[in-house]
């Protein structure tokens, strides 16, 4: 038993090696299954339950990325579960939550340029944008709010400053879809938007809102 159990701890190292590997040279697919194997072996691991969901959205096709994206942000609680158990320190928990922040923005990024894509193609006029276009926008800024709110939640109020990136990435990215919406449309998105730019200046009172057409995220 005790070497069945070391050959498992190998293997479960070996995969998680390879899934990094795979992930940092942007198959996200192979990482994905990768850390699948790893969720097989051991439910517990924090980094193959969240790193399995952020990379099947990542690696999705298109009409994959939303119910993909909602997933993500469904098992966000549970997922950050696993990683306060997994440490004892607060120095240690900041440090991979800082990690986890930052790879969910950068998923939150693809999120836009899917919406910015879709809004490309199906949008041939200056209009507001349409259902889907604006579905794809609203997955991407939840990327970004949903795992702040989720940190908070687990962690406490003292970890906000590891939920501050991703919610500034929500915040941006919907800045951005405002300006594209119907006046009854962008009333309820902005009372949305103000309830996260006052989290923002709870962390940071400084924080001012950047002009939208110095965002990445804008579009025409």
């Amino acid at each position: 038993m005790e070497n069945e159990n070391l050959d498992k701890t190998e293997e479960i190292k070996e995969l998680k090696e390879a899934a990094r590997e795979a992930a940092i040279n942007g198959d996200y697919q192979n990482a994905c299954l990768l850390y699948e194997k790893v969720n097989e072996l051991s439910p517990l691991n924090w980094e193959a339950a969240i790193y399995s969901k952020l990379y099947k959205t990542a690696s999705g096709e298109l009409k994959e990325f939303i119910p993909n994206a909602v997933a993500f942000c469904g098992s966000l609680k549970n997922d950050l579960e696993l990683v306060k158990n997994s440490f004892d320190d607060e120095a240690s928990k900041k440090e991979v939550l800082k990690q986890i922040e930052h790879d969910t923005c950068w998923l939150a990024d693809i999120g836009a340029m899917v919406a910015k894509k879709d809004y490309a193609v199906r949008n041939t006029k200056r209009k507001p944008v349409i259902q889907t276009t604006m579905n794809y926008y609203i997955r991407a800024i939840n990327i970004g709010y949903n795992f702040g709110d989720a940190v908070v939640e687990v962690f406490g109020e003292d970890y906000a400053d590891c939920a501050y990136e991703a919610w500034i990435r929500g915040l941006e990215i919907h800045l951005a879809l405002i300006k594209h919406l119907s006046f009854s449309n962008a009333t309820v998105q902005i009372g949305i938007k103000e309830k996260y730019l006052k989290k923002i200046r709870a962390v940071d009172p400084e924080y001012k809102e950047p002009k939208v057409k110095e965002l990445k995220y804008y579009f025409k």
